[in-house]
């Protein structure tokens, strides 16, 4: 068993780690590499807090039945919609990932005069609302879990002891994380302290870094600017093997303000101009086509792949129907989301119903949904026709009556 745990930034750089380690190894069970959040999952386990985790979905909920709690003057009338919503509960999440309360944001607003459509008071009582509403129903979001597993690391490292995830580890490995928040960050500078070694490894040789990237700021030089940490991490700068010409060039320059002259032009980077975008899409299926099946029969596997767009929304039919001519599994990231599919949009709306006061428009659209309506349909018109509005008007089975 290796004596490093290594965090990785996406599950798929993490399976193709332990894949090229079977292969080296043969079988491998329990191998310490994991994702961040497979990392606070594992941790959580050891916090002891019974709370049961909160889902996207869930939060949106919570956040729905705090802006009940806590209504914001400025938009109590009408209703506010969803895009409110998910801003509101955006900024709940910014809080929490920088380890702030509502509480910290009322003192740190305290004297300053701002311009803003909702004070600050509001959107701090929002917040405490919005926490209200999941003590209530003991459960817990995500950003509340990692304040668990940073308050479980703290009374480790007080009494000295380690968690059972790091029993035997003797080596830390940050593997290519960029985006850390200030919350993950003490839970890494947590994690070191009681390993008391550390790997952070960014992809290229380390070189002067312009400004603009922030590259240097959030990697290793944020590690060594902690001081609780300096002197237990190392850098481990990779430039990965196997690459020559233009595209080594590329990956060992990509962060350098004044690179090297380049190498000679050769074809580890190719530049391909097309007229539109049903070409370009018609492009890369045939080089992915191309390279799927070589002739010496040593094609890359599909999962190898990537296209990568500045926005793959215009791309997406046209990348959908080149792959599909092509005979290529595609996978659109976040081209369609869940909630666009019919059940997630029913169940949806059977959740906001109660928040709602179950309105009329909350009913009719369950009442309309193609998962429960009626051969007749007649129920639609039925709400408006005995003058119902919602539960705190007048209930329905009494306007039912009424209308009977």
């Amino acid at each position: 068993m290796t004596k490093t745990l290594a965090i990785y930034p996406t599950a798929l750089k993490a399976a193709d780690q332990l894949k090229r380690i079977a292969r080296d190894a043969g079988c491998v069970m329990g191998y310490p590499a994991m994702t961040f959040p497979q990392l606070i999952d594992a941790l959580a386990r050891e916090t002891g807090d019974p709370r049961e985790p909160l889902d996207r979905i869930g939060e949106r909920v919570a956040i729905g039945l705090a802006l009940k709690l806590a209504p914001l003057p400025s938009v109590a009338h009408p209703p506010p919609g969803s895009g409110l919503a998910e801003s509101l509960l955006g900024l709940i999440r910014s809080l929490k990932t920088a380890a702030l309360k509502p509480d910290d944001l009322r003192r740190a607003a305290a004297g300053i005069d701002l311009a803003t459509a909702i004070p600050i008071d509001n959107l701090a009582a929002l917040g405490d609302a919005y926490q209200a509403v999941l003590d209530r129903h003991h459960v817990i979001d995500h950003y509340d879990r990692e304040t668990a597993v940073l308050a479980m690391l703290h009374r480790c490292e007080a009494e000295k002891r380690r968690p059972r995830l790091l029993e035997g580890v003797e080596r830390l490995a940050i593997v290519e994380i960029y985006d850390l928040s200030l919350l993950q960050f003490m839970i890494a500078a947590a994690l070191i302290r009681i390993v008391g070694a550390a790997e952070v490894t960014i992809q290229a040789q380390p070189q002067q870094v312009t400004s603009a990237t922030r590259f240097a700021e959030l990697t290793w030089n944020r590690f060594v600017g902690e001081e609780s940490i300096a002197d237990q991490t190392l850098p481990e700068f990779v430039n990965r093997t196997g690459r020559a010409g233009q595209l080594n060039f590329l990956i060992a320059n990509l962060f350098a303000a004044e690179p090297p002259p380049a190498p000679p032009t050769d074809d580890t980077v190719a530049i391909i101009e097309a007229p539109n975008r049903i070409r370009e899409a018609e492009e890369v299926a045939r080089e992915i086509r191309r390279m799927l099946e070589p002739p010496d029969g040593q094609g890359v596997a599909p999962g190898r792949f990537a296209v990568v767009a500045r926005d793959l929304e215009p791309y997406a039919d046209y990348l959908e129907a080149a792959f599909r001519r092509y005979r290529i599994p595609l996978r659109m990231a976040g081209s369609r989301p869940l909630t666009a599919a019919p059940a997630a949009r029913a169940v949806l709306d059977l959740l906001r119903a109660p928040t709602d006061d179950f309105s009329r428009d909350a009913l009719g659209r369950i009442l309309g949904s193609a998962l429960f309506r009626t051969p007749a349909g007649a129920h639609l018109g039925v709400l408006a026709e005995a003058g119902y509005i919602d539960r705190a008007t007048a209930p329905l089975r009494d306007r039912l009556e009424s209308r009977r």
